[in-house]
């Protein structure tokens, strides 16, 4: 069965030959069918994992800046150096990642396929002062004992990043 909506159209008055005043209105409602939306079928897209070989050794920076190079170089057909990959790194991408999480930026940098970075703020926190002799519970042994005393300390607000994983980097990771 379709979706059906009302829809109201203007008010008319019932009677034209009456006063205009007195004439009570009635509201014309026309009945239409919407349009069945059409969705598309989803693609089974290859994973990322797809032609990927595991890299089983710890990389170095210079390993890792020629182990990008060589892939660029055979995915796109152009010749990349590591000198090239590594400004395209350096005053590219770390320059715009930076840019966004600075303390007036906008706190948020998306790596396309991998993950958004986040900064996340911390509130400061106020620790209670302990008199000396207060009595407490030991959380290992579970006895009383006095305390030694604590004064009142303030934890300082701090802002910290976090990575919040893409699917096609949890995907690689599983193995999916």
């Amino acid at each position: 069965m379709a979706n059906r909506s009302i829809m109201l159209r203007s008010t008319r008055r019932v009677n034209r030959n009456e006063d205009p005043q007195r004439a009570t209105r009635r509201r014309i409602i026309v009945k239409r069918e919407e349009p069945v939306k059409k969705t598309r079928a989803k693609r089974n897209k290859p994973l990322v994992t797809e032609g990927l070989k595991p890299i089983r050794e710890k990389m170095t920076q210079a390993n890792f800046f020629a182990t990008v190079a060589d892939y660029a170089s055979n995915a796109s057909g152009h010749d990349y150096t590591v000198k090239d990959v590594k400004a395209i790194y350096n005053n590219g991408i770390v320059d715009v990642i930076m840019a966004q999480l600075m303390p007036r930026g906008i706190g948020k940098a998306v790596l396309p396929s991998i993950g958004t970075i986040v900064v996340k703020e911390y509130p400061k926190k106020i620790r209670k002062a302990i008199a000396p002799g207060t009595m407490v519970r030991n959380p290992r042994t579970g006895e009383e004992m006095p305390h030694a005393g604590r004064p009142k300390s303030i934890i300082p607000a701090t802002s910290k990043p976090r990575i919040r994983p893409q699917a096609k980097l949890k995907a690689a990771v599983l193995g999916n």
